[in-house]
């Protein structure tokens, strides 16, 4: 009787000791960053994109001869993106390309017109011809 009596006690403090041991928080809860849009803090043109294509895309600007790497996109999902205004030539032409990781067809937008704080709005989807892009 002693020991489950011992036994008991020892259960019912284990069980006090569990829910008083809630913990305050010292530090801040993380709280997700607000973005603020890119075109209105460093005059960049932003790029929305809505990647209706299962790959992961890594995002280029197509800049001559070179890809300039702006970010990536998960599949099945959207994201925004800047154009800094120090990568995109003079001539306001912007071309993009996006890069499917694990699988070789890339998808590129036309070139399109567009100036500082412009917003770009491109649509991936699972194919090329299911792709079209704006600006605005």
């Amino acid at each position: 009787m002693r020991r489950l009596l011992a036994g008991l006690t020892g259960l019912a403090a284990l069980t006090l000791g569990c829910g008083t041991g809630r913990a305050t928080p010292s530090e801040p809860t993380p709280q997700p960053a607000t973005e603020k849009p890119a075109k209105e803090s460093h005059g960049e043109t932003v790029v929305q994109i809505d990647n209706q294509n299962f790959n992961d895309m890594n995002i280029y600007l197509l800049d001559a001869d070179t890809r300039v790497f702006l970010g990536a996109v998960n599949g099945l999902s959207t994201g925004t993106l800047a154009i800094p205004r120090a990568a995109s030539s003079s001539s306001l032409r912007v071309r993009l390309l996006a890069d499917p990781i694990g699988s070789s067809i890339p998808i590129t937008t036309p070139s399109l017109s567009v100036g500082p704080g412009q917003t770009v709005y491109w649509t991936i989807g699972s194919t090329p011809s299911n792709s079209f892009a704006s600006a605005d």
